[in-house]
């Protein structure tokens, strides 16, 4: 198909839309089922197991659903959290809330783990942000024998779904897309690539992310076409099951995000026992991080032994508030050179319009670099219940503020990065993905981790080591390779585990939260191990490692060698000097911080201390007097239950305590963590003593609380607020 597009200044305008057939969700879904040639959905769960259905099976367990869904008494445009763990449960209740007119709001039932929110403490927050009390978890609870044969006629203008996209501390934002929104996305993107009911595709995002339930399932569904999913952490666990599905049900559609590509480059001695048919991947949407294009050129070349046709990677651009990607291009192989820095990313599908603009909101010329905004029928028109948020993120005339740079040249949009993902050597701006690649050009640095960010205004490099022992060479060689290739100095070079390096649900790296953890005083690791080894009295360096989500070798050490810390048998502990140290950086760091709300925080910290206290009694004692054997299963469980709900509902409040002091998120991850293990059946993680137990971490948080609230241990304790 030809791509044409108008092109004005800095902006770039796709083809109309026009009239759409379907104009909302339902009609989708009812027409899919009818067509006797219409692909299957294919399911592959986290064992390899296969489960194959039809669009009409699948239109039959939404109707059962529904009838569930409105005989408990649920609405026309109520809203309904759906964390549902079965992929084919999940999409049949989606499409129930359709059929009844009603609002999904999709909700991970696994988030991630360095999120420091639990499934059930990432929905309480959610209900909260929807503003609803309706919530399925379990299907069985609403599903019945009866098929519903009513459906609701919903407007092309009405919300079809609620999707939510992270906050900086793992809190999200739902973004409200209508059935406009959603369909004109699948209608536009099937012009933009010729897609048709023919195509066969491949999916590995979550379905309760916007790239895999409506860049992927919803426009299948509007297709008709034979749609693949795959459960994510299946295919990481083996990155070459990704192209195993594909050669195997022969997918021509999937996607992949540059850490995929990396995965697969990295396997390139297994990939040569492979004996795949990949001629006919045509459609590899390549998005979700910049491009980065040696790393695309080398994924082509380790596969085309298999036939993969070297036009299949098409870079793109899209977000949860464009209803997914809405640009794109092929990816055009060669030399990568000073001045092929980035990636074109092409134009706009039909439907949308993309404008560069100054910071003032004045539109640029071509190859002028400015602000990225989006306009047009596939984009949100907004936050639910978040006025505040709308009005930053919205122009008066109703373009949608991206936050990524980006420049028009040649008819094509090419974004360079986010806006505060600069960094500045000699008047030339490098972005820290460009040094992240760079830096994970280096044998000993594990693909996808790595983050480059400022600190106090200075470089830093957080990378995940292939294996330990080797910090402190592996830091020379990353500073001399950054230096060389950017003439950038690298303040301060940090190694760290994967699980405490935050990414979103598909991978992407969390920038701005991991920035915000390693705080911006230089003197913040000083104050994170020598309170960590404070409270913890005479940890060995792993607990401080868990303790502070860092490496923390080198400071210790340093911290040794100042007098700062003593060390016996691997045991360490703060020194007379270390607590003058730690006293005067505490006082610091109180003085940065908003007093007043730091109060105010605490007043409400106390009635959940307080709850925690009897829920502590409560699991060590019964009645309040005899010790508790524990072979009361019913007891206990029901104890476990009230911690879970204190935990959920304390997450919140937990997350401004993280704005106002972004040291403290490790304590929402231990926590989690803590609670993680309880699940599994391990209860000493409730209270056991010498453990990163939950009693352990909120007894430690609540020590870091006292001290920024200007209090003491020993009046609270008199007050009869210690834990």
């Amino acid at each position: 198909m030809i791509e044409t597009s108008r092109v004005t200044s800095a902006e770039l305008v796709g083809e109309p839309i026009g009239p759409l057939a379907y104009p909302s969700l339902p009609s989708l879904l009812i027409r899919a089922a009818a067509m006797p040639d219409a692909g299957q959905i294919v399911h592959i769960d986290p064992n390899g197991e296969i489960e194959r259905y039809s669009y009409s099976d699948l239109l039959d367990d939404a109707r059962r659903i529904l009838s569930g869904l409105r005989f408990n008494g649920i609405k026309e445009l109520d809203r309904v959290v759906l964390q549902i763990r079965e992929p084919r449960d999940l999409l049949a209740t989606f499409w129930a809330c359709q059929l009844g007119g009603m609002v999904p709001v999709p909700a991970s039932a696994n988030p991630p783990a360095n999120s420091g929110l639990s499934s059930k403490g990432l929905l309480e927050s959610v209900l909260k942000i929807a503003d609803t009390d309706w919530s399925i978890t379990n299907v069985d609870t609403v599903r019945l024998d009866r098929l519903e044969t009513e459906f609701a006629i919903s407007s092309p203008s009405e919300p079809a779904a609620l999707l939510l996209t992270s906050g900086s501390t793992g809190l999200p934002k739902a973004v409200t897309l209508t059935h406009h929104n959603i369909v004109s996305r699948c209608e536009g993107t099937a012009r933009a690539r010729d897609l048709t009911k023919r195509n066969r595709t491949f999916n590995w995002m979550p379905l309760d992310h916007v790239g895999g339930l409506v860049m992927f399932h919803i426009r299948d569904v509007f297709l008709a076409c034979h749609q693949v999913h795959a459960d994510m952490q299946w295919v990481l666990e083996d990155p070459l099951r990704w192209l195993d599905v594909i050669s195997e049900h022969r997918c021509d559609t999937t996607w992949a995000s540059n850490f995929a590509f990396g995965l697969v480059v990295g396997r390139r001695a297994d990939v040569r026992q492979r004996s795949w048919d990949l001629t006919q991947l045509k459609y590899i949407m390549n998005g979700g991080e910049p491009v980065k294009p040696r790393v695309a050129q080398q994924f082509l070349d380790v596969l085309a032994p298999f036939g993969i046709p070297q036009t299949a990677i098409h870079p793109g651009w899209g977000m949860s508030e464009t209803s997914s990607g809405v640009v794109d291009i092929v990816f055009a192989p060669g030399p990568i050179g000073e001045f092929e820095r980035f990636t074109p990313l092409g134009r706009p599908h039909p439907g949308v319009r993309v404008r560069v603009v100054d910071e003032s909101g004045t539109m640029l010329d071509e190859r002028e670099l400015g602000r990225l905004q989006v306009a047009g029928d596939p984009v949100s028109s907004g936050y639910f219940g978040n006025d505040r948020q709308n009005k930053l993120s919205f122009t008066s005339d109703g373009w949608f503020k991206t936050g990524d740079l980006a420049f028009i040249a040649d008819g094509q949009l090419t974004v360079t990065g986010r806006v505060h993902d600069i960094i500045e050597s000699d008047g030339v701006a490098f972005y820290g993905h460009e040094i992240e690649a760079a830096v994970e050009e280096l044998q000993f640095v594990e693909p996808s981790f790595t983050v480059a960010c400022l600190v106090a205004a200075e470089l830093t490099i957080v990378y995940c080591p292939r294996s330990r022992g080797a910090e402190a060479a592996e830091a020379d060689e990353i500073r001399r390779h950054v230096l060389k290739l950017f003439g950038l100095t690298v303040k301060e070079v940090r190694a760290m585990e994967k699980s405490y390096i935050p990414k979103t649900g598909i991978g992407k790296l969390k920038r701005a939260q991991l920035a915000l953890q390693l705080e911006h005083s230089p003197d913040a690791m000083d104050l994170c191990v020598l309170q960590a080894i404070r409270l913890k009295g005479r940890p060995m360096l792993h607990d401080v490692v868990a303790a502070i989500a860092a490496d923390a070798d080198t400071v210790i050490a340093a911290l040794v060698a100042r007098g700062l810390c003593g060390e016996a048998d691997g045991r360490y502990s703060v020194t007379a000097a270390g607590r003058d140290r730690l006293t005067d950086l505490l006082g610091q760091e109180r003085t940065r911080i908003d007093q007043s709300r730091i109060l105010n925080l605490y007043k409400s910290f106390d009635g959940y201390n307080t709850e925690l206290k009897q829920i502590i009694t409560d699991w060590q004692l019964t009645d309040g007097l005899a010790p508790n054997s524990h072979e009361d299963k019913q007891y206990d469980a029901a104890v476990i239950l009230r911690l879970e709900d204190l935990h959920a509902t304390s997450l919140p409040l937990l997350g401004e305590f993280v704005d106002l002091v972004p040291r403290l998120h490790p304590y929402i991850v231990r926590l989690d963590a803590a609670l993680t293990r309880i699940h599994a059946g391990d209860h000493r993680w409730l209270a056991g003593p010498l453990i990163d137990s939950f009693h352990t971490v909120w007894f430690e948080l609540h020590e870091e609380l006292i001290g920024l609230a200007g209090r003491t241990r020993a009046g609270e304790a008199k007050a009869g607020r210690a834990v």
